[in-house]
Protein backbone atom coordinates (compact mmCIF):
# COMPACT_ATOMS: atom_id res chain seq x y z
CA UNK A 1 0.00 0.00 0.00
CA UNK A 2 1.32 3.24 -1.24
CA UNK A 3 1.79 5.87 1.77
CA UNK A 4 3.95 8.74 2.42
CA UNK A 5 6.41 9.07 5.93
CA UNK A 6 8.12 11.48 7.76
CA UNK A 7 11.54 10.97 8.96
CA UNK A 8 12.96 13.73 11.31
CA UNK A 9 11.77 17.11 9.10
CA UNK A 10 11.80 15.43 5.30
CA UNK A 11 8.71 13.82 4.09
CA UNK A 12 8.86 10.27 1.94
CA UNK A 13 6.67 7.83 -0.58
CA UNK A 14 6.81 4.30 0.50
CA UNK A 15 5.20 1.77 -2.42
CA UNK A 16 5.09 -1.07 -4.52
CA UNK A 17 5.72 -1.47 -8.16
CA UNK A 18 5.99 -5.08 -9.86
CA UNK A 19 7.16 -6.90 -6.86
CA UNK A 20 9.65 -3.92 -5.79
CA UNK A 21 9.33 -1.74 -2.96
CA UNK A 22 10.64 1.71 -3.51
CA UNK A 23 11.24 4.53 -0.28
CA UNK A 24 12.21 7.67 -2.00
CA UNK A 25 12.74 11.41 -0.06
CA UNK A 26 10.87 13.90 -1.68
CA UNK A 27 11.70 17.39 0.44
CA UNK A 28 10.19 18.99 3.45
CA UNK A 29 6.75 19.63 2.45
CA UNK A 30 3.82 17.07 3.06
CA UNK A 31 1.32 18.35 0.36
CA UNK A 32 4.59 17.67 -2.54
CA UNK A 33 5.46 14.34 -1.61
CA UNK A 34 1.82 13.91 -1.45
CA UNK A 35 1.45 15.30 -5.32
CA UNK A 36 4.04 12.93 -6.35
CA UNK A 37 2.54 9.84 -4.75
CA UNK A 38 -0.91 10.39 -6.33
CA UNK A 39 0.93 11.04 -9.61
CA UNK A 40 3.08 7.68 -9.09
CA UNK A 41 -0.23 5.80 -8.21
CA UNK A 42 -2.62 6.51 -10.83
CA UNK A 43 0.50 6.33 -13.77
CA UNK A 44 0.64 2.62 -12.13
CA UNK A 45 -2.83 2.33 -12.29
CA UNK A 46 -3.57 3.01 -15.89
CA UNK A 47 -0.33 0.62 -16.96
CA UNK A 48 1.76 3.75 -17.32
CA UNK A 49 4.63 4.15 -14.83
CA UNK A 50 7.71 6.02 -15.82
CA UNK A 51 9.46 6.17 -13.23
CA UNK A 52 10.02 9.17 -12.18
CA UNK A 53 11.09 9.24 -8.79
CA UNK A 54 13.96 6.62 -9.60
CA UNK A 55 14.94 7.88 -13.01
CA UNK A 56 14.72 11.34 -11.94
CA UNK A 57 11.88 12.12 -15.16
CA UNK A 58 8.87 14.16 -13.75
CA UNK A 59 5.94 15.98 -16.35
CA UNK A 60 6.20 19.55 -16.50
CA UNK A 61 2.46 19.91 -15.48
CA UNK A 62 3.12 17.75 -12.29
CA UNK A 63 6.16 19.83 -11.48
CA UNK A 64 3.94 22.89 -11.86
CA UNK A 65 2.12 21.67 -9.22
CA UNK A 66 4.65 20.99 -6.93
CA UNK A 67 6.02 24.52 -7.68
CA UNK A 68 2.75 26.10 -7.14
CA UNK A 69 2.30 24.23 -3.39
CA UNK A 70 5.88 26.29 -2.73
CA UNK A 71 5.42 29.44 -3.85
CA UNK A 72 2.25 29.67 -2.12
CA UNK A 73 4.28 29.03 1.07
CA UNK A 74 7.08 30.74 0.34
CA UNK A 75 6.00 33.72 -1.73
CA UNK A 76 4.16 36.45 -0.59
CA UNK A 77 0.10 36.45 -1.46
CA UNK A 78 0.33 39.02 -4.71
CA UNK A 79 3.91 37.23 -5.72
CA UNK A 80 1.92 33.58 -5.83
CA UNK A 81 -1.34 35.02 -7.33
CA UNK A 82 0.98 36.40 -10.33
CA UNK A 83 2.89 32.86 -10.84
CA UNK A 84 -0.38 30.87 -10.33
CA UNK A 85 -1.81 32.99 -13.35
CA UNK A 86 1.56 33.24 -15.80
CA UNK A 87 1.16 29.07 -14.82
CA UNK A 88 -2.11 28.49 -16.19
CA UNK A 89 -2.37 30.74 -19.23
CA UNK A 90 0.97 30.75 -20.44
CA UNK A 91 3.32 28.43 -19.25
CA UNK A 92 1.37 25.17 -18.63
CA UNK A 93 -0.17 25.37 -22.14
CA UNK A 94 3.31 25.45 -23.74
CA UNK A 95 5.06 22.97 -21.83
CA UNK A 96 2.42 20.38 -20.44
CA UNK A 97 3.24 16.72 -21.77
CA UNK A 98 6.87 17.39 -21.26
CA UNK A 99 9.53 15.96 -18.84
CA UNK A 100 11.72 19.02 -17.75
CA UNK A 101 15.01 16.95 -18.25
CA UNK A 102 13.59 16.96 -22.29
CA UNK A 103 13.17 21.04 -22.36
CA UNK A 104 16.27 22.40 -23.60
CA UNK A 105 17.47 26.30 -24.21
CA UNK A 106 15.54 26.00 -27.69
CA UNK A 107 12.39 24.88 -26.51
CA UNK A 108 12.29 27.76 -24.33
CA UNK A 109 13.52 29.85 -27.08
CA UNK A 110 10.13 29.01 -28.73
CA UNK A 111 8.12 29.68 -26.14
CA UNK A 112 9.53 33.02 -25.64
CA UNK A 113 9.27 33.66 -29.10
CA UNK A 114 5.51 32.78 -29.56
CA UNK A 115 5.06 34.42 -26.45
CA UNK A 116 7.20 37.14 -27.46
CA UNK A 117 4.26 37.65 -30.51
CA UNK A 118 1.31 39.12 -28.67
CA UNK A 119 3.21 42.17 -27.94
CA UNK A 120 3.39 41.51 -24.28
CA UNK A 121 7.09 42.00 -23.66
CA UNK A 122 7.16 42.33 -19.87
CA UNK A 123 4.58 39.97 -19.34
CA UNK A 124 7.16 37.30 -21.19
CA UNK A 125 10.15 38.36 -19.28
CA UNK A 126 7.82 37.47 -15.86
CA UNK A 127 7.55 34.29 -17.22
CA UNK A 128 11.13 33.61 -18.34
CA UNK A 129 11.22 34.62 -14.90
CA UNK A 130 8.92 32.12 -13.58
CA UNK A 131 10.48 29.23 -15.53
CA UNK A 132 13.84 30.04 -14.68
CA UNK A 133 13.20 30.12 -10.71
CA UNK A 134 10.76 26.48 -11.65
CA UNK A 135 14.17 25.49 -13.10
CA UNK A 136 16.36 26.44 -10.01
CA UNK A 137 13.92 24.93 -7.72
CA UNK A 138 13.64 21.24 -9.75
CA UNK A 139 17.55 21.18 -9.38
CA UNK A 140 17.61 21.45 -5.59
CA UNK A 141 14.71 18.91 -5.51
CA UNK A 142 16.76 16.48 -7.97
CA UNK A 143 14.36 16.11 -10.56
CA UNK A 144 17.52 18.02 -13.08
CA UNK A 145 20.83 18.69 -13.67
CA UNK A 146 20.61 21.68 -16.01
CA UNK A 147 18.58 24.85 -16.13
CA UNK A 148 17.18 25.62 -19.71
CA UNK A 149 16.55 29.18 -18.97
CA UNK A 150 20.39 30.46 -17.60
CA UNK A 151 20.76 31.93 -21.09
CA UNK A 152 17.89 32.86 -22.79
CA UNK A 153 18.00 36.50 -22.59
CA UNK A 154 14.79 38.90 -21.41
CA UNK A 155 13.54 41.57 -23.79
CA UNK A 156 14.41 44.93 -22.49
CA UNK A 157 11.78 47.32 -20.58
CA UNK A 158 10.68 50.57 -21.12
CA UNK A 159 11.08 52.40 -18.37
CA UNK A 160 7.66 52.15 -16.00
CA UNK A 161 5.09 54.43 -17.34
CA UNK A 162 3.12 56.88 -14.92
CA UNK A 163 -0.49 57.59 -15.37
CA UNK A 164 -2.01 59.16 -12.55
CA UNK A 165 -5.31 61.12 -12.18
CA UNK A 166 -5.76 65.05 -12.49
CA UNK A 167 -7.62 66.54 -9.46
CA UNK A 168 -11.19 67.03 -11.82
CA UNK A 169 -10.77 63.39 -12.87
CA UNK A 170 -10.27 62.30 -9.20
CA UNK A 171 -13.52 63.93 -8.80
CA UNK A 172 -15.47 62.65 -11.38
CA UNK A 173 -14.35 59.08 -10.76
CA UNK A 174 -15.12 59.18 -7.20
CA UNK A 175 -18.81 60.46 -8.60
CA UNK A 176 -19.28 57.41 -10.65
CA UNK A 177 -18.71 54.68 -7.55
CA UNK A 178 -20.71 53.30 -5.72
CA UNK A 179 -20.61 51.70 -1.96
CA UNK A 180 -17.44 49.28 -1.34
CA UNK A 181 -15.84 49.50 -4.49
CA UNK A 182 -15.92 53.09 -3.91
CA UNK A 183 -14.37 52.62 -0.32
CA UNK A 184 -11.55 51.10 -2.09
CA UNK A 185 -10.80 53.44 -4.48
CA UNK A 186 -10.61 56.82 -1.73
CA UNK A 187 -8.11 53.66 0.45
CA UNK A 188 -5.69 53.70 -2.97
CA UNK A 189 -5.74 56.89 -3.34
CA UNK A 190 -5.18 57.97 0.14
CA UNK A 191 -2.57 55.26 1.06
CA UNK A 192 -0.53 54.29 -1.88
CA UNK A 193 -1.88 50.55 -1.58
CA UNK A 194 -1.63 48.14 -3.58
CA UNK A 195 -4.95 46.41 -4.38
CA UNK A 196 -3.49 42.84 -3.10
CA UNK A 197 -2.89 44.41 0.41
CA UNK A 198 -6.14 46.43 0.26
CA UNK A 199 -8.54 43.15 -0.16
CA UNK A 200 -6.20 41.30 2.33
CA UNK A 201 -6.37 44.35 4.52
CA UNK A 202 -7.88 43.02 8.07
CA UNK A 203 -9.33 45.38 10.68
CA UNK A 204 -6.66 44.10 13.37
CA UNK A 205 -3.91 45.80 10.85
CA UNK A 206 -5.93 49.32 11.40
CA UNK A 207 -4.80 51.45 14.43
CA UNK A 208 -7.45 54.24 14.88
CA UNK A 209 -5.95 55.63 18.08
CA UNK A 210 -2.76 56.08 16.26
CA UNK A 211 -3.98 56.73 12.83
CA UNK A 212 -1.76 54.19 10.86
CA UNK A 213 -2.32 50.84 8.77
CA UNK A 214 0.41 47.72 9.25
CA UNK A 215 0.80 46.01 6.01
CA UNK A 216 2.78 42.84 7.41
CA UNK A 217 4.05 41.49 4.44
CA UNK A 218 4.27 43.50 1.37
CA UNK A 219 5.34 42.48 -2.29
CA UNK A 220 9.47 43.40 -1.55
CA UNK A 221 8.80 41.01 1.76
CA UNK A 222 8.96 44.14 4.27
CA UNK A 223 6.36 45.58 6.77
CA UNK A 224 5.50 49.07 6.92
CA UNK A 225 3.06 51.09 8.48
CA UNK A 226 0.96 54.16 6.79
CA UNK A 227 -0.23 57.15 8.36
CA UNK A 228 -4.10 57.73 7.84
CA UNK A 229 -5.20 61.09 7.05
CA UNK A 230 -8.63 62.47 7.60
CA UNK A 231 -10.36 61.82 4.75
CA UNK A 232 -8.93 57.62 4.86
CA UNK A 233 -10.21 57.53 8.83
CA UNK A 234 -13.82 58.72 8.12
CA UNK A 235 -13.93 56.14 5.17
CA UNK A 236 -12.79 53.53 7.04
CA UNK A 237 -15.12 54.16 9.80
CA UNK A 238 -17.54 54.51 7.59
CA UNK A 239 -17.51 50.85 7.01
CA UNK A 240 -19.38 48.27 8.23
CA UNK A 241 -17.84 45.24 10.10
CA UNK A 242 -18.71 41.82 8.42
CA UNK A 243 -15.60 39.64 9.86
CA UNK A 244 -12.04 39.96 9.75
CA UNK A 245 -11.46 41.51 7.11
CA UNK A 246 -12.06 45.23 6.30
CA UNK A 247 -13.53 44.45 2.96
CA UNK A 248 -16.02 42.11 2.74
CA UNK A 249 -19.50 40.40 1.86
CA UNK A 250 -22.21 39.99 4.81
CA UNK A 251 -21.26 36.51 5.33
CA UNK A 252 -17.94 37.70 6.41
CA UNK A 253 -16.05 36.26 3.08
CA UNK A 254 -13.47 38.43 1.27
CA UNK A 255 -15.02 41.27 -1.11
CA UNK A 256 -12.55 40.15 -4.27
CA UNK A 257 -11.77 41.99 -6.97
CA UNK A 258 -13.26 45.32 -7.50
CA UNK A 259 -12.19 45.16 -11.42
CA UNK A 260 -15.93 45.94 -13.17
CA UNK A 261 -17.06 48.19 -10.75
CA UNK A 262 -13.68 50.13 -11.46
CA UNK A 263 -13.85 49.72 -15.30
CA UNK A 264 -17.40 50.16 -15.65
CA UNK A 265 -17.14 53.77 -13.40
CA UNK A 266 -13.88 54.76 -15.47
CA UNK A 267 -16.38 54.63 -18.60
CA UNK A 268 -18.56 56.58 -17.53
CA UNK A 269 -16.55 58.87 -15.94
CA UNK A 270 -15.00 59.57 -19.75
CA UNK A 271 -10.96 58.42 -18.18
CA UNK A 272 -8.99 56.66 -20.60
CA UNK A 273 -5.83 54.24 -20.47
CA UNK A 274 -5.96 54.32 -16.55
CA UNK A 275 -5.67 51.05 -14.40
CA UNK A 276 -6.17 50.21 -11.31
CA UNK A 277 -2.46 50.02 -10.19
CA UNK A 278 -2.18 53.40 -11.53
CA UNK A 279 -4.28 54.80 -8.52
CA UNK A 280 -1.16 53.81 -6.57
CA UNK A 281 1.06 56.47 -9.11
CA UNK A 282 -1.49 58.88 -8.60
CA UNK A 283 -0.97 58.69 -4.80
CA UNK A 284 2.81 59.12 -5.09
CA UNK A 285 2.50 61.55 -8.11
CA UNK A 286 -0.08 64.21 -5.87
CA UNK A 287 2.41 64.11 -3.01
CA UNK A 288 5.45 65.11 -4.93
CA UNK A 289 3.62 68.16 -6.83
CA UNK A 290 2.31 68.88 -3.05
CA UNK A 291 6.22 69.38 -2.69
CA UNK A 292 6.61 66.20 -0.27
CA UNK A 293 10.23 64.91 -0.34
CA UNK A 294 11.52 61.41 -2.67
CA UNK A 295 12.46 59.72 0.74
CA UNK A 296 9.07 60.20 2.45
CA UNK A 297 7.57 58.79 -0.50
CA UNK A 298 9.88 56.05 -0.98
CA UNK A 299 8.54 55.23 2.41
CA UNK A 300 5.41 55.24 1.80
CA UNK A 301 5.10 53.11 -0.73
CA UNK A 302 7.10 50.46 0.48
CA UNK A 303 10.40 50.97 -1.77
CA UNK A 304 13.89 49.45 -0.44
CA UNK A 305 15.94 51.72 -2.73
CA UNK A 306 14.98 55.33 -4.19
CA UNK A 307 15.37 54.26 -8.29
CA UNK A 308 11.44 53.46 -8.41
CA UNK A 309 10.27 56.39 -6.86
CA UNK A 310 12.43 58.66 -8.90
CA UNK A 311 10.19 58.67 -11.68
CA UNK A 312 7.85 61.17 -9.37
CA UNK A 313 10.88 63.67 -9.05
CA UNK A 314 10.38 65.85 -12.18
CA UNK A 315 6.69 66.12 -10.66
CA UNK A 316 8.03 68.32 -7.68
CA UNK A 317 7.77 71.77 -7.89
CA UNK A 318 11.47 73.76 -7.65
CA UNK A 319 12.23 69.81 -7.25
CA UNK A 320 16.22 71.07 -8.54
CA UNK A 321 15.67 74.44 -7.21
CA UNK A 322 15.79 73.53 -3.59
CA UNK A 323 18.40 70.94 -4.09
CA UNK A 324 20.90 73.91 -5.07
CA UNK A 325 19.22 76.35 -2.89
CA UNK A 326 21.25 74.83 0.13
CA UNK A 327 23.89 76.32 -1.27
CA UNK A 328 23.34 80.03 -1.16
CA UNK A 329 21.78 79.45 2.27
CA UNK A 330 25.10 78.32 3.09
CA UNK A 331 27.68 80.56 1.85
CA UNK A 332 25.68 83.61 2.55
CA UNK A 333 24.73 82.64 5.86
CA UNK A 334 24.85 85.79 8.68
CA UNK A 335 23.77 88.36 5.81
CA UNK A 336 27.69 87.80 3.62
CA UNK A 337 26.93 89.23 0.68
CA UNK A 338 27.56 87.97 -3.02
CA UNK A 339 29.80 90.88 -3.09
CA UNK A 340 31.96 90.27 0.15
CA UNK A 341 32.49 86.32 -1.11
CA UNK A 342 34.58 87.87 -4.25
CA UNK A 343 36.42 89.90 -2.54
Amino acid sequence: MARIYKIKNRWGMDYNYNGKRYRKIVGKDKKIAEIVLKNIEVQITKGEYFGLIEKKKILFEVFAEMYLEYAKVNKTPSSYRGDYQHMKADLLPFFSGKFLNNIGTRFVEEFKSRKASTGKLVSTNRCLALLKHMFSMAIVWGYTTTNPVKNVKLFKELRGRIRFLTQLEIERLLKELRGTARSIVIVALNSGMRKGEILNLKWRDIDFYNNYISIEVSKNGEARKIPINDMLKQELMSIPRNGDYVFSKATGEPYGDPRTAFENALKRAGIDNFHFHDLRHTFASHLAMSGVDIRTIAALLGHKTLQMTMRYSHLSPGYLQDAVSVLSEKYLKNGTSIEQLVK
